[in-house]
């Protein structure tokens, strides 16, 4: 079983990279958008209800892929000391089976791919001036754990999966 978790700002490319990843290692994507949408039934985006129900619903999912071992990719912004216990959560959960990615891309391009139609789908942010305010929140790297980095400035959702894929043998 492998969990690789894919994290960076919005509009980097996380859930492109995952379903790319998806296709060529038939992994299940599992994106930070599901529990998203569903938390903002009840909460505000931030406030404690919101990420209690959030991460309750996360850690359920993947207690639940762990029983079936079930391999996923996993979508999500990353904010330090808010994502931290849960990170170290699945770290606990599934050991040396978790891989974490961080996709990185000039302020440039995310400006561009922020205004993507594909991103109302899952009713993501689609706000230029929204993003330039975010982008220091969710540009940091996770400390504690071994990232692969990956610039995708450049590069296609396709080609960054072949690299995860080389990287931990999926």
């Amino acid at each position: 079983m492998n969990v690789v978790v894919i994290y960076g700002p919005p509009a980097v490319g996380k859930l492109t990279v995952a379903q790319e990843l998806s296709k060529i290692t038939k992994m299940k994507v599992f994106h930070n958008h599901l529990t998203t949408n569903i938390s903002r039934i009840l909460f505000e985006i931030g406030n404690k209800g919101f990420v209690k129900l959030k991460w309750g619903l996360v850690k359920l999912f993947f207690q639940a892929a762990k029983k079936e071992n079930v391999s996923l990719v996993y979508t999500v912004c990353y904010v330090r000391k808010q994502s931290d216990p849960f990170l170290r959560f699945m770290i606990k959960l599934f050991g040396n089976d978790v891989h974490f990615v961080r996709l990185r891309c000039d302020e440039k391009e995310l400006l561009k791919r922020v205004k993507c139609d594909s991103r109302k789908e899952h009713n993501k942010l689609n706000c230029e001036k929204q993003l330039k305010k975010m982008i220091p929140k969710f540009s940091g790297q996770i400390p504690f754990v071994r990232n692969m980095v990956v610039d995708n400035s450049q590069k296609s959702a396709k080609e960054v999966a072949e690299l995860i894929k080389e990287k931990y043998k999926l």
